[in-house]
């Protein structure tokens, strides 16, 4: 078993507790139910836009979703913070 597959899906934990199907999941979101079966098997990664929009909708954590996200929110952090130094 990889560490990928060892990994908790935060997806199949939300289904798991919730009474949303897969497919008003997908419309909600703008997908095919089949792409949510691909993430859900880990078939998939799922975009840095998409764990965005799912963490808008349903209040997941997009950076558990997608390890992307963690680097598109630490380099706009980056950024700010050399913005605001140089402002002062």
């Amino acid at each position: 078993m990889t560490i990928e597959e060892n990994k908790s899906n935060p997806l199949k934990d939300f289904f798991s507790h919730t009474n949303i199907t897969q497919t008003e999941f997908a419309k909600t979101i703008g997908v095919s139910q089949g792409l949510i079966g691909q993430w859900l098997r880990n078939d998939r990664p799922i975009s840095v836009a998409k764990s965005l929009e799912i963490e808008t909708a349903f209040k997941i954590d997009a950076a558990q979703l997608c390890n992307d996200v963690k680097l598109v929110r630490n380099h706009k952090r980056v950024r700010f913070s050399k913005r605001v130094r140089a402002a002062k």
